[in-house]
């Protein structure tokens, strides 16, 4: 942000601080990818509710939700429908 009358740029606290990279950021993330890489959804869920704002068990609840419609999908035989490539 500027002042326009001084002609200088006016700093920002809270914008200060969101350029200053912290330690348990990055162990967060570390951890969600580590649990989403290996479907281990309990290690993702542990820091989700400091990351997004919601609940452990309703992120977890949904995972294990999306993991089994993905599986139904799987099992679905498209043998009863007719299909044509082109």
């Amino acid at each position: 942000m500027r002042d326009l009358p001084r002609n200088q740029e006016v700093p920002l606290s809270t914008y200060q601080q969101f350029q200053i990279p912290r330690a348990a950021d990055a162990g967060l993330f570390h951890k969600l990818l580590l649990g989403l890489s290996y479907r281990d959804y309990e290690i993702c869920a542990e820091g989700v509710p400091a990351a997004f704002g919601t609940t452990a068990e309703s992120w977890l609840s949904q995972q294990l939700h999306y993991d089994l419609a993905k599986a139904e999908a799987k099992r679905r035989s498209l043998r009863v429908k007719k299909l044509a490539a082109v």
